[in-house]
């Protein structure tokens, strides 16, 4: 219904903030159409799953700028449904490597035999498939390679990692992800977790991030990964339907700087959805500027009482940031909206605006 909702949009020229539940489309073709649409219109728009922002078990600490190696992720159920969840948990924390993300440049999806032959190949990391497993519960009643359901979606970014994902329906009861970084002995493993108690947590902290856009005008995290899991996904099940063939993807050279954005528990949910935190406050700090702005219609004594007084009590930030100094020139340069509008759109991510 996206071209439905965006249809909308551009008769009544407004927009608001959007979120999209899990993958983007069932084809890459929808997916990038909509973020191209989204961007086009200047709408603030997320997307994914709820498991990056639940609880994790173990805890683990990924810095931003780490030098990853590679990683392995784990998931179970149905390749589509569950290998979209799956995808998007490795993502969220190989995105954070040294260099930040810029894409795959290659699909493939294995079964059978050639899938345990990359893993008895070391194509696929055992030490880090066995991390992950080690943090999984499991079917105690079954072994590893039984059944003929277990799929490995294989990808390679284009700096030269390797992902990995195995998919495990009959034996995988939970999805979880390992990493190897760079002078660490052991992998980095853990668990995404899908509680049931209280009411299937997960989703209260995926609305929080939600809630957040809606009041800010300004993505929680970036929807570049959602839409890069998406075509991973698409691309891996046409890589099965045409006899597990590798897949070169220009098209999933997909550039995006990830954020400090925290997951369960460590989100207050009763914290108000427009309070700050986990993130670079600048482009959100000239965001909000901008709507008191356009609601006050303040005069220049008005930008200078905002800029010192009004925005950074409300907001934690010092007088003297450097934010401050630069959203007050923009706003001094800027008379009437039309003009503050143009200003500002030369410096903000185009999902900050829904004016």
């Amino acid at each position: 219904f996206f071209a439905e909702i965006t249809e909308t949009f551009v008769k009544y020229d407004c927009v608001v903030p959007v979120f999209s539940d899990k993958n983007l489309g069932p084809v890459w073709e929808d997916a990038r159409w909509m973020y191209d649409r989204a961007r086009d219109l200047r709408i603030p728009f997320m997307a994914g799953s709820s498991l990056p922002v639940s609880f994790r078990n173990p805890e683990i600490s990924v810095p931003m700028n780490a030098e990853i190696e590679a990683a392995v992720g784990i998931g179970y159920s149905s390749l589509d449904k569950y290998g979209s969840h799956t995808i998007e948990c490795l993502q969220c924390l190989i995105e954070r490597r040294r260099g930040a993300e810029t894409g795959v440049q290659w699909v493939q999806c294995l079964q059978g035999k050639h899938m345990w032959d990359a893993v008895d190949d070391q194509i696929v990391s055992s030490e880090l498939i066995d991390a992950a497993l080690s943090v999984l519960p499991k079917e105690d009643s079954r072994k590893l390679r039984e059944g003929d359901s277990a799929a490995l979606f294989l990808f390679q970014y284009l700096d030269g990692i390797f992902g990995s994902v195995l998919m495990l329906p009959d034996y995988a009861r939970g999805i979880g992800v390992a990493l190897k970084l760079k002078g660490h002995r052991k992998p980095l493993a853990t668990q995404f977790e899908e509680r049931l108690e209280p009411r299937y947590p997960h989703f209260f902290y995926l609305r929080k991030a939600i809630d957040r856009m809606i009041h800010t005008g300004y993505f929680s995290y970036p929807v570049e990964r959602a839409l890069l899991s998406s075509g991973i996904l698409d691309r891996a099940l046409i890589s099965l339907f045409q006899g597990q063939q590798k897949l070169w993807t220009p098209e999933l050279a997909v550039e995006y700087q990830p954020v400090n954005y925290a997951h369960a528990p460590g989100i207050d949910l009763d914290t108000n959805p427009g309070d700050l935190f986990c993130f670079d406050v600048t482009p959100i700090l000239e965001f909000q500027i901008m709507l008191v702005w356009i609601i006050l219609v303040s005069s220049r004594n008005g930008i200078n009482f905002l800029t010192r007084s009004v925005l950074p009590c409300s907001m934690n930030i010092k007088n003297d940031s450097s934010a401050i100094r630069f959203s007050k020139g923009i706003l001094c340069t800027a008379i009437t909206k039309k003009e503050l509008r143009q200003e500002l759109f030369r410096f903000l991510p185009q999902q900050c605006s829904f004016f």
